[in-house]
């Protein structure tokens, strides 16, 4: 049987039932600390996944129009002549803002903006029952990983940057929303397994402190967001790509 030991503040060694209670459990005895859940004394640190959250970018979402490829439609920089032409083959369209502007070459673009989010609860996860409420210690963040479960695109697939953010977070423009990494662009049609992406410098560190301490209990966003700039003879795309994403992370239960 392992005794306790502690050391109280004159130095001397406590052992036994009142170095157990000290100071913590004698305040929950007193009923002075609301949340003192017991945990499992097994559980030192455990590990957990999220739920896959699925993300569906779907151009015909986008407001687009037209086929074959974009036509070229001279412009002048001076001028604003590129938002009426261009906005005949786009305009803003669900979770997506559409924008024209006029190119060094004389030639207007088109410019999609597209964001999607969804909501991580970390709180109602099985691995988290076990923990009794307890604030969580040490989270360290493992990986997130994507997978390409779906792909109609007639193009190769733009960038996808993810971001994450508390709850109502839910575009990459918010003062709060904090890029962790990328889903890599894939050709035309492909499928992709479950792929690790590639942390930015602070990306860690964001996931981190959305749930650390109190935080997991508070439900946070995950944003995929695009940009996607349609020139000249550029094929004007169409189809939906579906990806799923998930977040792999340790953590101690306790202060």
């Amino acid at each position: 049987m392992t005794r306790l030991v502690t050391q109280d503040p004159r130095g001397k060694a406590r052992t036994g039932l009142r170095a157990i209670l000290w100071p913590g459990a004698l305040l929950c005895m007193a009923g002075l600390i609301s949340a003192c859940g017991l945990i499992d004394p097994d559980i030192t640190e455990f590990r957990f996944v999220t739920e896959d959250k699925e993300f569906t970018i779907d151009t015909g979402n986008w407001g687009l129009s037209g086929e074959g490829k974009f036509p070229r439609i001279p412009c002048d920089p001076a001028n604003d002549q590129c938002i009426a032409a261009s906005m005949a083959y786009c305009t803003s369209g669900e979770n997506a803002e559409c924008t024209a502007s006029c190119t060094p070459a004389n030639s207007c673009q088109v410019t999609v903006l597209a964001s999607l989010d969804s909501e991580i609860k970390l709180s109602e996860e099985n691995e988290f029952q076990s923990i009794n409420n307890q604030p969580l210690a040490r989270v360290s963040v493992e990986s997130v990983e994507y997978q390409i479960v779906e792909n109609t695109l007639e193009v190769p697939s733009p960038v996808l940057d993810i971001f994450v953010g508390p709850l109502g977070t839910t575009a990459p423009s918010q003062l709060d929303a904090r890029p962790i990494g990328s889903v890599d662009s894939v050709e035309a049609r492909t499928k992709k397994s479950w792929t690790a992406i590639e942390f930015t410098a602070q990306g860690r560190d964001a996931l981190r402190t959305l749930m650390e301490g109190e935080e997991y209990k508070s439900p946070f966003n995950v944003i995929i967001s695009t940009r996607l700039d349609i020139v000249e003879k550029d094929p004007i795309p169409s189809g939906h790509v579906r990806v799923g994403v998930r977040i792999t992370a340790s953590a101690r239960p306790g202060f």
